[in-house]
């Protein structure tokens, strides 16, 4: 049997049971039925009139979880997981990872102390593996994360929402050549709840568009599956740009018809002058018009503003959070408009390329998970948890540290592959 051949078998089981509402397994005599249901698709190769979506590297742990998670209504589609989805999940790629956990050492975990213990797994190269089928019974369903709505069904929204929710490119057959299957970020719930929050994720897509957010989701979810760090730097700035635009406000607020009539004026003055010649007026009204647009405040105001509002930072100032905020707009520019990673004041070139790494593909991503998280109705409580705590970012402005790394402090191989993470006794 090839692997074509299986995954239509593997459609022909989920469609019987959700048009019988019985499970194979259990039926009794009814197996044939679902058997008969099986080869008549086999033979039938790809009938689209099933409309039965295989979802390419959805990823919800290593292990498959119980049936209240694995199947999940999500707007208009059932999704479920593949029965044999353990066996296709250790076939996907896998960063090296380094997991710290706490244990007693007592006998029986009695009267013991508890003992650090530091496991580490290798990185594994993959490629794509069905792990979910997607079933609908009617395709009358719009895209509306796509730029412009598109007549597919919903297919793109249902990727584009479990790409976010994951931290990994979900995809279907026919676009898995444009994405990077290794290359990843993380989880914006825990992994065991991930077809939960899609469903929430569904009911609340409208309102990333009312709030002019797609552009954000987008850039965000494209950046998972970039390796070099000027292009992820880019799309991640760039969705950024477009939280702290929409959701920060002006630092120092400024009514709409007084921007108007200050733009009015401004576009008088320059016209008056008679040094300037028309190709210079133009310019200038463009520049000076934004910038009355932008508001007082500057954008290392603005961030902060947006890091308020998240709870990522406090709402008094601090010199250390002062200075990380800095670190992250320098970064922003200097891959921006140079290519290149910043060196930091006061710091090291080594200590700024742990800085500029850290920002660009840990911090960003982390506020922008968080930022619309909140928009599509993620609670700090509830599902979507992760996205709405977001510890690490927290660390990172009050303490430089990123997931324990002590960024100013220990290099890479020092805290990923040392005592974990916390500093040995030579470093100063």
């Amino acid at each position: 049997m090839n692997d074509r051949t299986e995954h239509i078998r593997t459609r022909a089981f989920f469609l019987w049971e959700n048009q019988t509402g019985r499970n194979w397994r259990d039926s009794g005599s009814n197996w044939l039925e679902a058997e008969a249901a099986l080869n008549q698709e086999a033979d039938r190769g790809q009938d689209e009139a099933l409309h039965a979506i295989e979802l390419y590297n959805f990823y919800m742990g290593d292990e498959r979880p119980g049936e209240r998670f694995a199947t999940v209504r999500v707007g208009p589609f059932q999704v479920s997981l593949t029965p044999d989805y353990d066996e296709r999940v250790a076939r996907m790629g896998r960063h090296a990872t380094k997991t710290i956990s706490y244990a007693l050492d007592g006998e029986d975990g009695e009267d013991g102390e508890y003992k650090m213990q530091v496991t580490h797994t290798a990185r594994r190269i993959g490629g794509w593996e069905v792990t979910a089928i997607a079933t609908c019974s009617d395709m009358d369903a719009q895209s509306l994360l796509a730029g412009e709505p598109i007549s597919d069904g919903g297919v793109w929204d249902l990727c584009a929402l479990l790409t976010f929710i994951t931290g990994r490119r979900v995809s279907i057959d026919g676009q898995l050549e444009r994405f990077n299957p290794n290359k990843y970020g993380v989880h914006a719930c825990t992994p065991t709840e991930s077809l939960w929050a899609a469903a929430v994720a569904w009911e609340n897509r409208n309102a990333i568009v009312s709030k002019d957010l797609i552009y954000a989701l987008l850039m965000h979810n494209e950046a998972l599956s970039q390796a070099m760090l000027q292009i992820s730097a880019a799309l991640n700035n760039t969705a950024l740009n477009i939280l702290i635009d929409r959701m920060a406000g002006d630092t120092i607020p400024v009514a709409k018809e007084a921007k108007l009539a200050l733009k009015s004026g401004v576009v008088a003055a320059v016209d008056a002058c008679e040094m300037l010649t028309n190709e210079q007026k133009r310019g200038f009204r463009a520049l000076l018009g934004s910038k009355v647009d932008q508001g007082l405040g500057s954008m290392a105001d603005r961030t902060q503003s947006l890091l308020i509002k998240l709870g990522i930072v406090g709402d008094r100032r601090s010199e250390e959070v002062d200075r990380r905020i800095k670190f992250l707009n320098k970064a922003r520019n200097d891959l921006t408009h140079k290519g290149e990673p910043p060196h930091f004041k006061d710091l090291t070139p080594e200590q700024s390329m742990r800085y500029t790494l850290a920002i660009v593909t840990g911090v960003i991503p982390v506020i922008t998970n968080c930022a619309l998280g909140q928009v599509l109705g993620f609670m700090p409580k509830g599902v979507g948890s992760l996205s709405q705590n977001p510890r690490d970012a927290i660390a990172f402005f009050l303490e430089g540290s990123w997931q324990g790394w002590r960024l100013e402090l220990l290099d890479f191989e020092s805290w990923f592959y040392g005592d974990g993470g916390e500093l040995s006794s030579d470093t100063e």
